[in-house]
């Protein structure tokens, strides 16, 4: 079974994202067609919340959302928040990793 949360934000790189996601997905062992299937669904969700969360952080506004695509063989979580201040941990995470 193939789980994963992907924590993401307004500012993220969808391509990018996906890239790495379609790199766990093989690794996992996870087949050509459950991959094929999870990464066309997650790209299709990050466009679509990336795109409607910079135009919410532009307005000065907030939005969170969760959405959790499963199947037979994976369970992935996506984590989205725009315009929501980072809190004490990924401010630190961000200070030591620099980032």
């Amino acid at each position: 079974m193939f789980r994963t949360t992907l924590h993401v934000n307004e500012e993220t790189d969808v391509d990018a994202t996906v890239s790495r996601l379609r790199a766990e997905c093989e690794r996992s062992g996870l087949s050509a067609d459950h991959t094929a299937l999870v990464i066309y669904d997650v790209q299709q969700t990050l466009q679509q919340l990336v795109q409607r969360g910079a135009e919410v952080a532009r307005l000065g506004s907030q939005m969170t959302v969760s959405r959790e695509l499963r199947g037979a063989d994976y369970n992935i979580m996506i984590a989205f928040g725009a315009g929501v201040p980072d809190g004490f941990f990924e401010r630190l995470k961000r200070k030591i990793l620099g980032g």
